[in-house]
């Protein structure tokens, strides 16, 4: 009997980007921002522009926007960006629940060392959804979020650790 795991860690909506300073809160925002090689290209932008669609702030709440926005981020290697389409694909906020496209892009946040995305690939490693199930794997991509201070990542990977012949 394998030990539970907690579901994922936080959705899209609970990584919410700062907005920057002189934004204007109080009406809807009518256009984009600029695309991601605009701005030194690390697309933080887009990747800005797609939590306002993701989360209706200043706009209308609308999941195909906010993922054409972080896709233009994830292009240019925004884990952020990569982690949200994990999230959103995770929970079928991009047109059906796709378990093996959530480990790609948690795999590609997660190798940039982003802390969620590695609790969550973990997760689909020891759950065997979207990938192979493997709890080396699961144990390998748990512990680097718990070595970050996860504290939800190193309970799990105590537990995992003990299914796990090592």
């Amino acid at each position: 009997k394998k030990p539970k795991a907690e579901a994922p860690a936080k959705t899209a909506s609970q990584e919410v980007a700062a907005l920057p300073p002189g934004t204007e809160t109080d009406k809807k925002m009518e256009t984009a921002p600029p695309a991601a090689g605009k701005n030194g290209g690390d697309g933080d932008a887009d990747h800005k522009m797609g939590l306002r669609f993701y989360n209706g702030i200043n706009v209308e709440k609308n999941y195909g926007k906010a993922a054409e926005f972080f896709l233009k981020a994830a292009a240019v290697g925004h884990p952020g960006a990569q982690y949200n389409l994990g999230i959103m694909n995770f929970l079928g906020q991009t047109g059906g629940q796709d378990f093996t496209n959530a480990a790609k892009w948690f795999e590609k946040a997660a190798a940039q060392g982003h802390t969620q995305a590695q609790y969550n690939l973990g997760f689909l490693y020891y759950e065997g959804k979207g990938v192979e199930r493997d709890l080396k794997k699961a144990f390998d991509w748990i512990s680097r979020a718990a070595e970050q201070g996860d504290p939800k990542a190193a309970k799990a990977a105590q537990l995992i650790d003990k299914a796990v012949e090592r």
